[in-house]
């Protein structure tokens, strides 16, 4: 993913923005480390201090995540998700008869956001297409 963001005329970060990446709140912590960093140097421009914008690579490490990943774990969390297993969209439930109750999450290819009416979630935060590997 990538994260852009000027350097003011202080050294400062501002106008801190992610571009869509993993979802499921990767772009906000993407962000807030950006925007933790220490003041950045200014810079010069013909002697004067100037705004420079600047865009820059964020790379997450999923080595760490846990062998496995409980659906019901994710039935009960803030998110709604829905799975693409093998050319089709499921809803948690269904693809939980096909994953059963946990799996890989080496297996996944990718996550993002999906808005599809058929899906809607009301009572999620936001919901997320989890895309299977070989699906």
């Amino acid at each position: 993913m990538l994260v852009g963001f000027t350097v003011d005329t202080s050294g400062s970060l501002i106008s801190v923005k992610a571009n869509k990446g993993l979802g499921a709140g990767c772009e906000a912590e993407a962000e807030k480390v950006v925007s933790l960093s220490p003041k950045w140097s200014r810079g010069i421009q013909k002697g004067k201090a100037v705004a420079v914008r600047y865009v820059v690579p964020i790379t997450f490490n999923l080595s760490e995540l846990s062998k496995t990943v409980s659906l019901q774990e994710l039935k009960t969390s803030n998110y709604g998700f829905v799975f693409y297993i093998k050319g089709s969209p499921y809803s948690i439930d269904d693809a939980e008869t096909i994953l059963g109750k946990s799996f890989d999450p080496t297996t996944i290819q990718s996550v993002e956001d999906y808005d599809n009416p058929k899906y809607a979630m009301p009572d999620k935060k936001a919901v997320y297409l989890v895309i299977i590997k070989n699906s």
